[in-house]
Parts: structure tokens; C-alpha cells; sequence
């Protein structure tokens, strides 16, 4: 079961939805317009009551452990996906490299299209792990 969130630019607080199956999580992302938001704020000339806003699942993995995605708007029509999931990493010490876990760790990736997005959602609610390893990587917007 997945733990939705989403932050709308036009209110101060998220919105949750526990307890979602992988359907309705998918749902739930197909109905934001996010090019029509962008475009209603815009419109409105005004700053935003969030302007920063998101859609966002959590999930435990197979061993308990928090994992995270989450798509949050960009200028324009292209979104950021955000990945936090726990993972060892190398550490240099002084005298040698060691192992150690970082339970947040996080790839991001800015300024990319929306069928992207939701093909890292799919595959999140899926539980495939492989695919956002091996396709999500760091990305600043203008990279």
C-alpha cells in the first residue's frame, strides 16, 4: 500500500490519501494538469499559497525501509522526479573507503517531460527498483 501527498499551489497544506493501491496512486497522478496549473498561475499574477508544489508516494520496501518519488513542478511544462530511497555509499575516510548505509538517499532529476515521470511512477508503484536506478540519474535543470 502506498502513501499519496499532494500539495496543490492554491492551498497551504497537502493533501494524503493512505492506504492507496498502486491503481488508484496511478489515478490520482493522472488527474493533475500540471500544464494548466503552471498556466493558472501565470494567469493569476500573483504568487502562489505553495509555490511549491507536488505529488508524492511513499512506500515501504521489502525490508520495511522508507522509499519515496516524488514529481513536483518545474517553469514551463516539465516537471523535477525526485527518488529517495535508502542505499550504501562509498565514504572515504582518512586511511580507507567503508561502506555505509545513508537512509535518505536521493537522485534527482529537473527539467524533465511528463511521460518520463510517469513511467518512474509506474515503475515505482510496481516495485521496480532496476529501472529508477538505472534511468534516473542527477540532473539540474540546465544540464
Amino acid at each position: 500500500m502506498f502513501q499519496v501527498s499532494i500539495q496543490s499551489p492554491f492551498n497551504n497544506q497537502p493533501d494524503y490519501y493512505n492506504n492507496c493501491d498502486a491503481d488508484t496512486a496511478m489515478e490520482l497522478f493522472k488527474a493533475i494538469d500540471w500544464v494548466q496549473l503552471y498556466q493558472t498561475i501565470l494567469a493569476s499574477g500573483d504568487c502562489p499559497a505553495s509555490p511549491y508544489y507536488y505529488y508524492e508516494v511513499k512506500r515501504k520496501n521489502s525490508l520495511g525501509e522508507e522509499e519515496t518519488i516524488c514529481i513536483s513542478c518545474m517553469v514551463g511544462t516539465n516537471v523535477c522526479v525526485g527518488y529517495f530511497r535508502p542505499k550504501s555509499i562509498q565514504k572515504r575516510g582518512l586511511f580507507k573507503t567503508k561502506e555505509v548505509l545513508d537512509p535518505m538517499f536521493q537522485t534527482q532529476m529537473d527539467d524533465v517531460d511528463i511521460y518520463f515521470a510517469t513511467g518512474c511512477l509506474e515503475a515505482f508503484l510496481k516495485g521496480n527498483t532496476a529501472y529508477l536506478e538505472h534511468n534516473l540519474y542527477d540532473k539540474e535543470e540546465n544540464d
